[in-house]
């Protein structure tokens, strides 16, 4: 039962960390539009690399809730 809770609780923070670092891939791609169209290359770099690991944590995010979803539908 100690370790359902664990795992509960994993999941709420992972969903939490999921929602949190989808704000900030969703906030550095609108950037990135807005650097692309101006031309202005430095910060379009700057914004390529934020979103791509931005998006990894959010994938990393992703993957660990799914994993403890699926050890709560574990019988015991």
């Amino acid at each position: 039962m100690r370790i359902k809770n664990l795992f509960r609780f994993f999941t709420l923070f992972f969903f939490a960390s999921t929602v949190f670092w989808s704000y900030w891939v969703y906030r550095d791609y609108m950037e990135l539009i807005k650097a692309y169209n101006a031309k202005e290359s430095e910060a379009e770099l700057r914004h390529r690399i934020n979103v791509g690991f931005d998006g990894t944590w959010t994938l990393m995010s992703m993957m660990t809730m799914v994993y403890c979803i699926g050890k709560l539908e574990d019988k015991d």
